[in-house]
């Protein structure tokens, strides 16, 4: 419950492409709906699940990418 209350207390500035590297994990007859950034990360609705892209680091070359089940 506690990540759910940190997402629902994002501010999604605005809408952006959906990166190449969340479209590779998308599953059989998932298809991504919408990308939404915050000021460094992005949140990406698809029709199964909430797929979080946090970039790390100053020039934010490494990625961490959360998934969570709708």
């Amino acid at each position: 419950m506690a990540e759910t209350n940190a997402i629902l207390g994002w501010t999604l500035v605005s809408e952006c492409p959906i990166s190449g590297d969340v479209t590779d994990l998308l599953v059989s007859g998932e298809t991504a709906i919408a990308a939404y950034k915050t000021f460094r990360d992005a949140a990406i609705f698809t029709n199964k699940r909430l797929i979080v892209r946090d970039p790390q680091g100053f020039n934010g070359k490494k990625v961490e990418i959360y998934l969570r089940r709708i």
